[in-house]
């Protein structure tokens, strides 16, 4: 665990530094603390994921299997037209296979691509990128991006199309969210962040949210078991279980706080708060059916962009830092502890294969 902790120390370390000031002299060369903070965390992290152990983490045996043994069978035409397999993912798969049959080599192009892909938002984005790692890191993307590679895949797809979608360029986001949807089928729920987020309930907010609280209940209590049956994979047994309420809990502290910090904000930041909220809706409906627990992911990472925003622009800048440095950082000990994602401890790519 002792590499984990490290990281988490790096990344507190860069969120000082990077809140502190905007640029660092050193000697005759100056430079800018928020470049210098994104380019630590993200060569860690990044180190952290290629040096990895090839089956480190829960589930990439099979994700080994399905590579070698299932996806190779699938003729590309095949693949195209079946809607109800994961498209996206198979043919990521099969372009790979014609290369090389090394799984090792595969897990790094996804790492590399859903990495790579969240890191690009940050750094174009994100006004403190530590403080989005540390967030990134803390909701649990360290342990996905490790070994849930499919889910990997479409959070960080979806991340993107959120750009689009704040721009109102929504067919592009449309077309960005389906794509998302053929390497994991829940990435269609971010389509919901569309009529979530109108600006025609700002002035009924409380009774708005209060009636989607009722609505997610019902949905996903009565109506998302029954739905999920058509589908070819059985998420009911796959979702994560346990870590509902508590997880709940947590989100409600944090957007409390940030319904403070967001007073007098422009409409796009305002946004940005409206579509972290949704992870309340969603994590309400995960106590009733687990899927939802995965789905929340996808706004969830929108923390990323929306907190650090709020950390600047706030009056009291440095106690705001510490307190969701502190909140962000008891979850990613939280998480560490649970090992949900068996990511813990690490085994490096140096140690003889699992």
């Amino acid at each position: 665990m002792d590499i984990y902790i490290l990281l988490l120390i790096i990344v507190i370390l860069c969120c000082v530094l990077e809140t502190a000031s905007s640029s660092l002299s050193l000697s005759k060369v100056k430079m800018s603390t928020r470049k210098l903070s994104f380019s630590i965390c993200f060569i860690f992290i990044l180190l952290l994921g290629l040096l990895r152990n090839e089956l480190l983490g829960v589930d990439v045996i099979n994700y080994k299997e399905y590579f070698n043994s299932w996806y190779p069978r699938y003729e590309y035409l095949y693949v195209l037209k079946h809607f109800n397999l994961d498209n996206g993912y198979i043919l990521l798969n099969k372009i790979v296979n014609e290369f090389t049959d090394d799984f090792f080599i595969f897990k790094t192009v996804t790492y590399i691509i859903a990495f790579g892909l969240f890191s690009i938002e940050i750094y174009k984005r994100s006004v403190y990128p530590a403080c989005s790692f540390l967030i990134y890191i803390s909701l649990g993307f360290l342990g996905i991006n490790f070994c849930l590679l499919r889910q990997a895949l479409a959070y960080s797809i979806c991340f993107i199309a959120f750009r689009y979608y704040k721009c109102g360029k929504k067919i592009k986001f449309f077309l960005i969210v389906i794509l998302a949807a053929t390497f994991h089928k829940t990435a269609i729920f971010f389509l919901l962040v569309y009529p979530l987020t109108q600006e025609i309930f700002q002035h009924l907010s409380i009774i708005k949210k209060g009636f989607f609280v009722i609505m997610f209940m019902l949905f996903s209590g009565l109506i998302m078991p029954y739905l999920f049956q058509f589908y070819i994979n059985d998420y009911s047994e796959l979702a994560e279980q346990g870590q509902g309420l508590s997880l709940l809990l947590f989100y409600a502290v944090i957007l409390l706080i940030s319904s403070y910090l967001k007073k007098n904000k422009t409409k796009q930041k305002i946004l940005d708060y409206e579509a972290s909220y949704c992870t309340i809706y969603f994590q309400i409906g995960a106590l009733f059916f687990s899927l939802f627990t995965r789905v929340t992911n996808y706004y969830a990472l929108l923390f990323t962009l929306s907190i650090p925003e709020l950390i600047k622009e706030s009056k009291n800048k440095k106690v705001y830092l510490w307190i969701f440095i502190g909140a962000f950082s008891l979850l990613y000990l939280l998480n560490l502890y649970s090992n949900s994602s068996n990511i813990v401890p690490y085994i490096s790519v140096f140690v003889e294969r699992i």
